[in-house]
């Protein structure tokens, strides 16, 4: 349980810097500690009796990691892409710095995406064969002390970037943890204020962690100790916050999904008494506040969210017929949008297989996860990661909790982290609460 609990803080604290550079590529935290934890399940596995429909799903899983990048080889793909190693990736192609060009395999990409698909299927054999619905309550308690770190590190970063005016916690994290390619410096602005990243790479990573932060605390402190209901708001309003000071434009979507988590899987204890509705109306409020913050200032155009809202709806035809060339900018929002339209057309010709494991990308978990293993391959995906006797049940949980954050942001990574698995497993999150409420105990009650 130690090391798996120490995969999903690493995945879901997307660690700036990088471990280690190999070939001239960087290779993060996280990926280097997957190599070890897939030789540690690889070795836990052989003393595990192994259910044979979910082998065959981790087996067909595993096959069309395979089959989909020896048929670049075998039937290479005619069309040009933007390949996952290309110079300037998506942003240089938006602005015209960069062409599409045949597909080119960068094998260090396709041993990283490979080797996390092949960890997500020996994981899931282990947690679906042996772990029960105590030890998932475990690795949750367990995850509430990182929970609130992630969301005080941003009081304290605030503290000395806005009001201090100090680069000084920049450069400890700089010092301790290194700062990659990929690495936001410290400085960018936006609203007025400057932006905020905690520990991770860049603002959008920092919104993904304080999102998996509050799921953590709202399983904890709503569903295993009813006695400090409290305690979820405070650290839920705390946490909107910094994601809306993050200046991560992906916060608006996490935020969303939140408030249709609550509404989903909360709903009954919300408005089972008057303490609890005056908690929502909190929330609510706290949530029309942050609309107003985004929208409402000297004008329309001038403020961050509003502005990147515009971009969108403005230009949104013109990326959906192929016709933005020469006509918008490379704004993030715009090249997130053509990526993702680009992607799907391309895997429009790779529908089964895809197109092969990191051979391209795109800013969405969803469609690069469907651009490396195909229609097919995530079918298989669904079916392992939903195995089990609450099969619809997850249904749900998938949908609202691991498609929705990865629809228009995420990566292939995030997909195939464990703690995927964690959430899709833990009954805690159950719509009916039938599961909880026969087999939770109290024990934890005495703990935060």
């Amino acid at each position: 349980m130690f090391f798996l609990l120490i995969a999903i803080i690493l995945d879901v604290s997307q660690i700036q810097g990088y471990f280690i550079r190999i070939a001239g590529k960087e290779v993060s935290y996280e990926d280097a500690y997957m190599a070890f934890f897939l030789i540690y399940s690889l070795i836990q596995l052989k003393y595990i009796k192994i259910e044979r429909r979910l082998f065959f799903f981790s087996f067909c899983l595993f096959a069309i990691g395979i089959i989909g990048i020896f048929n670049e080889f075998i039937v290479p793909l005619p069309n040009k892409i933007i390949n996952s190693d290309a110079f300037g990736g998506w942003d240089y192609y938006v602005s015209g710095l960069t062409s599409k060009t045949i597909v080119k395999i960068n094998y260090m990409r396709f041993l990283l995406i490979y080797l996390r698909l092949l960890e997500y299927c020996v994981v899931a054999l282990i947690l679906k064969n042996t772990y029960s619905f105590s030890d998932y309550k475990n690795i949750i308690v367990k995850l509430i002390p990182w929970s609130k770190f992630v969301i005080y590190y941003g009081l304290v970063e605030f503290a000395f970037k806005n009001i201090l005016k100090s680069a000084f916690l920049s450069k400890v994290n700089e010092f301790v943890l290194g700062i990659g390619n990929n690495t936001f410096a410290f400085g960018e602005k936006r609203m007025g204020l400057y932006v905020l990243q905690g520990i991770t790479r860049e603002q959008s990573h920092y919104a993904l962690s304080l999102f998996f932060a509050v799921v953590f605390l709202f399983v904890f402190y709503r569903k295993i100790n009813h006695n400090h209901v409290y305690k979820f708001y405070y650290y839920l309003l705390l946490s909107i916050m910094f994601m809306v000071l993050s200046g991560a434009f992906s916060a608006l979507v996490y935020i969303s999904i939140i408030v249709v988590m609550l509404f989903l899987f909360d709903k009954k204890i919300v408005f089972r008494s008057e303490v609890y509705l005056k908690s929502f109306f909190v929330l609510a409020g706290s949530f029309v506040l942050f609309f107003i913050m985004c929208f409402i200032s000297k004008s329309l155009e001038d403020n961050y969210y509003a502005e990147r809202f515009l971009r969108i709806i403005n230009n949104f035809s013109l990326i959906i017929n192929n016709d933005w060339k020469g006509k918008i900018s490379a704004y993030s929002e715009i090249v997130r949008f053509v990526s993702i339209f680009d992607t799907l057309r391309d895997v429009s010709y790779r529908p089964v297989f895809g197109l092969g494991c990191g051979v391209e990308w795109a800013h969405s978990g969803l469609v690069s996860m469907l651009s490396s293993i195909g229609f097919l391959g995530l079918y298989f995906w669904c079916r392992l990661s939903l195995f089990s006797k609450h099969e619809k049940t997850s249904v749900f949980i998938m949908i609202i909790l691991v498609i929705l954050p990865n629809l228009l942001c995420g990566s292939v990574d995030m997909m195939l982290s464990p703690v995927v698995l964690l959430i899709l497993n833990n009954q805690l999150f159950s719509l009916s609460e039938i599961t909880a409420k026969r087999e939770i105990n109290y024990e934890y009650s005495l703990y935060y």
